[in-house]
């Protein structure tokens, strides 16, 4: 279910939608048109469209015999012609006007950086052809957006090639992200990244999954497994070894 909460007055309102059909949400992201898209544990996709207030399921191309994805991780709309989905065995890519899926391998990249069977995290925009993506083990990779093509940021420039929970990218174009203890901040024009030293009275556990949450004031929240943490992006790069 959805729940809408009303800053202004304090009040919660419960959806119930049926197209979600009692699948758990494991997601949601809004694209340019004003549009929320639902990633759903059972690997479907719901959106809720603000013109006629409605939600919808996306279904697939009647010509397309494509095995759908699992539990859906997360969601990064693509100027309103294409979603790309992370889940828990893979990278996706949704056409939204053929409604065709194709599920994106690495191919001529190397066995090591197939973003296949990987669990993704994460994606954002590097540039108009370049997608940075978080998985699970395997840190950051880059996946070129027209030919699906994977290479590993991971293991240099200070990236670390470990599990990448959360990311995210500032106005300023440089990309935050964080490992299960670490919180970094990493420069592609630079080409580096650095580590902020978090005070162990603050993180008592592990940074979970998920997308960073932007408040209005600037600061940008994450959790661990048993706290909220909130920070501004721009404290990183004084803070970091």
């Amino acid at each position: 279910y959805i729940q809408l909460y009303d800053p202004r007055t304090g009040s919660t309102k419960i959806l119930h939608p049926p197209e979600m059909a009692r699948s758990t949400i494991r997601c949601m992201a809004k694209d340019e048109s004003g549009r929320i898209w639902f990633g759903l544990h059972d690997g479907h996709l719901v959106y809720w469209d603000p013109v006629g207030d409605h939600f919808s399921s996306v279904l697939p191309h009647p010509e397309d015999s494509s095995p759908r994805p699992g539990p859906i991780q997360c969601i990064f709309p693509w100027k309103n012609q294409e979603l790309w989905i992370g889940t828990e065995s893979g990278l996706w890519k949704l056409d939204l006007e053929k409604r065709l899926w194709t599920a994106i391998d690495g191919a001529g990249a190397g066995e090591n950086s197939s973003s296949l069977g990987l669990r993704i995290q994460g994606i954002e925009s590097l540039s108009d052809s370049t997608l940075l993506v978080a998985a699970a083990f395997r840190g950051l990779l880059l996946i070129n957006r027209r030919t699906g093509k994977a290479s590993s940021l991971s293991g240099r420039e200070g990236i670390p090639a470990s599990t990448i929970n959360s990311l995210g990218k500032d106005p300023s174009g440089q990309v935050l992200f964080t490992t299960d203890y670490g919180l970094f901040r990493y420069s592609p024009r630079e080409g580096r990244a650095i580590q902020w030293i978090i005070d162990p009275e603050i993180i008592h556990s592990s940074f979970r999954g998920g997308a960073f949450y932007k408040m209005r004031d600037g600061r940008w929240v994450t959790n661990t497994t048993t706290e909220v943490i909130g920070f501004r992006p721009e404290g990183i790069e004084s803070a970091g070894n």
